[in-house]
């Protein structure tokens, strides 16, 4: 949806949407998981590991399709020797952190929000 979008909301409902955007974007889980993100994003080596791992998921995808079953199975042990080092990074322990935490504010707020409508619109009669 897109917040400027006039046929949805009149302009005081769509004024305290985009505040309501703007607090949740300073809320301090929020912050961090943009921070935390922001890291990953940047970090090299977990671009490389990435890349690395992609490269061997598609090799077992293509040993597999050409009954190469050694050189599948050795694709494997390579994908899961990368996958785990990628888990184990601690920018990425960091980052599943800091993505639980924004998760389950933004769950909160939308839990509440959900909440706070069910109740008006109980009062209201419809």
């Amino acid at each position: 949806m897109n917040l400027t979008d006039k046929s949805l909301m009149d302009d005081k409902t769509r004024q305290a949407l985009v505040r309501l955007t703007h607090l949740i974007q300073q809320e301090e889980t929020i912050k961090n998981y943009q921070f935390v993100a922001k890291q990953v994003n940047q970090n090299e080596k977990l671009r490389k590991l990435q890349q690395q791992l992609e490269i061997a998921q598609k090799n077992i995808v293509n040993d597999a399709h050409y009954d190469k079953p050694q050189a599948a199975a050795k694709a494997k042990q390579e994908a899961d020797q990368l996958k785990q080092e990628l888990d184990q990074h601690p920018l990425t322990k960091a980052y599943r952190d800091a993505l639980f935490e924004a998760d389950e504010t933004l769950r909160f707020i939308t839990d509440h929000l959900q909440k706070a409508v069910s109740d008006l619109t109980e009062k209201e009669g419809h």
